[in-house]
């Protein structure tokens, strides 16, 4: 994920609502310095790709989780068939939230980046991107719904 290429077994969802946001026909919902560093996948649950800066004083991403897989033993990924739904913490921390509404469409609930190294946090109410609130917005046709850096 750390670089211009998506994975090859990534789908986008048509629809994404992120924190009250809708990021329709997109691919990439948040990109740090043009790399995914967070991407939601279809799946019979939703397919998640993180990365992050988990080690102190780090200056550049690391993948932690991959397809669903952890790839950092402090990072826990919960997959649960019944609710369509997958579930990223860190601890206690609840890191992302997703829920697969349909092939088309699935809802982010929750989301808190801090513990990755980055200031974006939100809930059904909004989404927090350092001092910037995005609340009910649509993002369409675009390929990056947030773009930090260069």
């Amino acid at each position: 994920m750390l670089s211009s290429e998506l994975p090859k077994e990534y789908l986008a969802f048509k629809q994404l609502e992120i924190c009250s946001n809708q990021f329709i026909d997109g691919k990439i919902p948040i990109e740090v310095h043009k790399n995914a560093i967070f991407l939601i996948g279809r799946g019979e649950q939703p397919l998640i790709w993180l990365s992050g800066l988990v080690a102190k004083g780090r200056k550049q991403f690391q993948d932690v989780v991959k397809k669903n897989k952890s790839l950092n033993e402090a990072v826990e990924v919960n997959v649960s068939a019944k609710n369509k739904s997958t579930i990223v913490k860190v601890g206690d921390i609840t890191i992302v939230e997703v829920t697969k509404v349909s092939e088309e469409k699935a809802i982010v609930s929750k989301i808190d980046l801090r513990p990755m190294g980055l200031n974006i946090h939100g809930d059904a109410s909004g989404l927090m991107v350092g001092t910037n609130s995005f609340i009910s917005n649509m993002f369409a046709g675009t390929h990056t719904m947030i773009g930090i850096g260069e």
